[in-house]
């Protein structure tokens, strides 16, 4: 769906929306076991788009991850200057990249390699 059928001027009302409040409470607020997808935190947590196609329908960990605000700064930065572009293919990869990263610094190398099949061939 996209913002005006669901009758939203712009993404950023969206995120102001009781649905979206309504969503934020259910997975993190209200979730004892919430955590980073990527670090395993459960403190400063936030949800991260990573399909934008899919607003007002989304999927748990298909469209939406959480992230502590870290990881889901870096989700969206490559550099000071380069933003992630904001097309799923671009997104997800980019999430699974910094997965395989950190389980390569904890040494989880199995799980690196889980999350390095995991991207997708732009």
């Amino acid at each position: 769906m996209n913002l005006s059928e669901l009758g939203f001027l712009s993404y950023e009302e969206y995120l102001t929306s009781s649905y979206w409040k309504n969503i934020v409470e259910k997975l993190i607020d209200c979730n004892p076991n919430a955590e980073c997808y990527i670090c395993g935190n459960n403190y400063s947590l936030v949800l991260h788009h990573v399909n934008y196609e899919s607003l007002g329908e989304e999927v748990f960990e298909k469209d939406i991850f959480i992230l502590c605000w870290k990881h889901h700064k870096k989700a969206h930065w490559i550099f000071f200057f380069f933003k992630v572009p904001l097309e799923y293919k671009y997104l997800y990869n980019r999430l699974m990249f910094l997965k395989s990263i950190f389980c390569i610094q904890k040494r989880r190398f199995v799980r690196a390699i889980y999350y390095s099949l995991r991207l997708h061939i732009l």
